[in-house]
């Protein structure tokens, strides 16, 4: 669950408290697409709150209770809960660590020539003016114009976004959850749930712009998974190593790959778990594309990754 609800998960849980109190319960929750969650006899926010990545509990007359993932149009992780997903897992988190070597490998190669180059001008204007001013005399207005042009090119550097397809045998795991406030029962996916109808003498709810399904039906039937990772913020440097030659890691090991953010504090990279369909246009044409030519050519503004 994100730190603020989204309008799909507010409006859920508003009318189907509603629907419960006027009809008196059990009820059930229909998709659009047919599907039920029979047996509602209550539903409440998932206490979990940020730690989870259920965002709604309900409860049925015989005492059992199922946990809901709702995802409203585009979200940020279409499954899971990013970098959390892969920590328990020996074998995810793995993967991963592989994962975050080769993107680090990938940055260094493409970022590190350029900020060298800006360094070694930032160091001989430095040097110009300690030799026409002495080294004891502030810089000279004209140098530090030079210099603050340089370290805006510097944070001006467009760092790609990272794309990884992720291995199938991880579905079940991400899907359910169970590490991050799961196991997750269902999922309620695409619309606001800002329509629905009211069937008081059957006591069926229905969501007319949203599809629910069950999680082993995300598992078994969804499209691709990406693992996507980027900056947090736009003023964050990619960073491998402290300043006594130390790997930069989050405190579950992972390497961290950005450095903390100037203006917010935001440390590491963005993980994201996202589905094929939510990738930019033209990266989805070339990854389409690469499935007949046999050879990806991803935009500029992205890398795509094979992790075995």
């Amino acid at each position: 669950m994100s730190g603020n609800r989204s309008a799909q998960e507010t409006n859920i849980l508003r009318e189907v408290k509603k629907f419960i109190s006027t009809t008196g319960g059990p009820i059930s929750i229909k998709g659009k697409n047919g599907f039920q969650i029979k047996d509602v006899s209550d539903i409440m926010e998932d206490p979990l709150g940020d730690r989870s990545a259920a965002d709604l509990i309900v409860s049925t007359s015989s005492g059992s209770s199922y946990k809901i993932s709702c995802k409203q149009h585009n979200p940020i992780n279409f499954a899971g809960a990013g970098l959390k997903s892969f920590v328990d897992d020996i074998e995810m988190k793995s993967w991963m660590n592989k994962a975050l070597r080769k993107v680090a490998e990938q940055l260094n190669a493409y970022y590190t020539p350029q900020k060298n180059k800006i360094m070694d001008k930032i160091g001989d204007y430095l040097i110009k003016d300690i030799q026409k001013n002495s080294i004891d005399s502030p810089l000279d207005n004209t140098t530090k114009d030079k210099i603050k042009a340089e370290y805006d090119k510097l944070k001006s550097i467009i760092i790609p976004d990272i794309y990884i397809k992720i291995p199938d045998s991880m579905r079940l795991n991400i899907f359910t959850a169970s590490n991050v406030g799961g196991p997750i029962n269902y999922y309620i996916l695409n619309g606001t749930a800002n329509s629905m109808s009211k069937d008081t003498t059957s006591k069926i709810i229905t969501i007319n712009d949203c599809d629910i399904l069950s999680t082993s039906n995300m598992v078994n039937y969804g499209e691709t998974l990406y693992l996507v990772i980027r900056k947090r913020r736009a003023d964050q440097f990619f960073s491998l190593w402290d300043s006594r030659g130390n790997a930069l890691r989050t405190k579950d090991g992972f390497l961290r790959i950005f450095s903390k953010s100037l203006s917010k504090g935001d440390i590491g990279a963005r993980v994201q778990i996202r589905e094929k369909q939510q990738l930019p246009e033209m990266l989805k044409k070339a990854i389409l594309d690469a499935t007949k030519s046999k050879t990806l050519i991803a935009p500029a503004s992205s890398i795509v990754l094979d992790i075995e």
